[in-house]
C-alpha cells in the first residue's frame, strides 16, 4: 500500500514540475512524433491546438532532435534562433533509451540577454581588427622608413657627386 502510494506522489510531483516550469518541454517518440508536451512548450510556439501525435518539424528544424536519435550525438546543447518568431532559446536535447523516447528543453534566452552577447562579440572583433589595424600601419610605416631612408642616401650621393663634378670644373 505504501509504494503505490509513494509511486503516485512522484507521479504527481514530475507531472506538477512539467505542469509549471517556465521552460518548454516536449517529449516525443522514436519517429520523432509528440507524446507529451508541457503549456510552456504551447506558449513559445504559440500553439493553441493539441501537439500531440505531431511531428516536432511541425515546431522547428528537427536536426537537434535526429543527431540525438541517430546516435550522432549523446546529447544536443546548443543556442537556436529562429527569426522567423523573434525567438532564441537554449535548446538541450537527450535520449531516455530505454523508453526509445527524445526529451527537449527550450530554455528561452531574453532578447536583451542576446544583444548583449551579441555587442560583446561585436566588441570583441572590432579590438581584434582595430589590432591586426594597428599591426598592418606598423609594418608600411618601418617599409615606407626604409623605402625614405634608400632614396634619402640615394639623393645624398647624388647631390655628393654633383657637388663634387662642380668643385672639379675650373
Amino acid at each position: 500500500m505504501c509504494i503505490p502510494y509513494m509511486r503516485r506522489l512522484a507521479e504527481q510531483r514530475s507531472d506538477r514540475i512539467m505542469t509549471t516550469s517556465p521552460n518548454g518541454i516536449i517529449i516525443l517518440d522514436q519517429e520523432l512524433n509528440v507524446l507529451n508536451y508541457n503549456p510552456a512548450f504551447s506558449k513559445l510556439f504559440h500553439n493553441n491546438t493539441s501537439c500531440i501525435g505531431k511531428t516536432v518539424s511541425q515546431f522547428m528544424d528537427p536536426d537537434p532532435f535526429t543527431k540525438v536519435a541517430s546516435g550522432q550525438s549523446e546529447m544536443f546543447d546548443q543556442i537556436i534562433t529562429l527569426a522567423t518568431m523573434n525567438l532564441s532559446f537554449r535548446l538541450l536535447v537527450y535520449a531516455l533509451k530505454e523508453e526509445k523516447q527524445y526529451v527537449g528543453i527550450f530554455i528561452v534566452i531574453p532578447s536583451g540577454r542576446i544583444n548583449a552577447e551579441r555587442l560583446e562579440k561585436i566588441k570583441e572583433e572590432t579590438i581584434e581588427q582595430a589590432k591586426e589595424l594597428y599591426k598592418h600601419q606598423i609594418a608600411m610605416a618601418k617599409e615606407f622608413a626604409i623605402f625614405l631612408g634608400e632614396y634619402t642616401s640615394k639623393g645624398e650621393e647624388l647631390v655628393q657627386k654633383i657637388v663634387d663634378a662642380v668643385k672639379e670644373d675650373p
